[in-house]
């Protein structure tokens, strides 16, 4: 699975079938360039397209965010 906005949002994601079980590992990058509502919102979008309770997540990448900026 590939998705990309160029200036917002990069993700890979690879499916891993375990019986009746499947495991989603997701590689995203966020733009510096990237408001951050808008990484949000296509990773939100992304991650329900995988959501159900037969599936297991793992989310790692690149945010790009400061948390110590206040916004």
């Amino acid at each position: 699975i590939s998705c990309t906005d160029k200036y917002i949002f990069e993700c890979v994601a690879v499916e891993i079938s375990l019986g009746k079980n499947n495991i989603l590992v997701y590689s995203v990058y966020c733009s510096t360039l990237a408001p951050i509502v808008d990484f949000l919102n296509k990773l939100e979008n992304v991650l329900l397209k995988g959501f159900n309770e037969n599936n297991l997540l793992f989310l790692a990448g690149d945010f790009n965010v400061d948390i110590r900026k206040n916004s």
